[in-house]
């Protein structure tokens, strides 16, 4: 067994494992047991890597297939509830009153920008072509952001 599937396999595999192994890292950078910027880069490492792992065409074959050994619709294993399910997406774009709405709701989408960088551009309330117009509030959070 590859290290990789081992470490895996270490991963809990339900509602109340993933609750808890979250709680004791959270818990674990809180008690000074690792840098909280090393575990959120692991953390980001950790989203990535389940990202290619479910976007591979190949392991997406390997679950459909595993998934049609049973015959079910939905069925249970190792305690986890499996569901088959079909996404499925229709394109309108040969409708011609459909495509003239698309375009209607881009150029409303154009509009609408258009005028947030006019609201954008006031510092404080102002008559425009007869309406008195608010700058927008500004809300703003801080974060860490990563780049790999």
């Amino acid at each position: 067994m590859s290290r990789a599937i081992k470490i895996i396999h270490e991963i809990p595999a339900n509602k109340a494992g993933i609750q808890m192994f979250a709680e004791a890292v959270v818990n674990g950078v809180m008690n000074g047991e690792a840098d909280p910027l090393d575990v959120r880069a692991r953390v980001d490492a950790i989203e990535r890597i389940i990202k290619a792992i479910k976007d591979s065409p190949e392991f997406k074959d390997a679950v459909l297939d595993q998934a049609d050994l049973f015959p079910e619709k939905s069925f249970e294993q190792n305690g986890i509830k499996f569901t088959k399910a079909e996404h499925t997406r229709y394109d309108y774009s040969a409708d011609p009153v459909w495509a003239e709405l698309k375009e209607q709701e881009g150029e409303i989408a154009q509009l609408r920008k258009e005028r947030e960088k006019l609201l954008l551009g006031l510092s404080e309330p102002t008559n425009i072509d007869g309406q008195i117009c608010e700058p927008p509030f500004k809300k703003s959070s801080t974060y860490v952001k990563l780049t790999f």
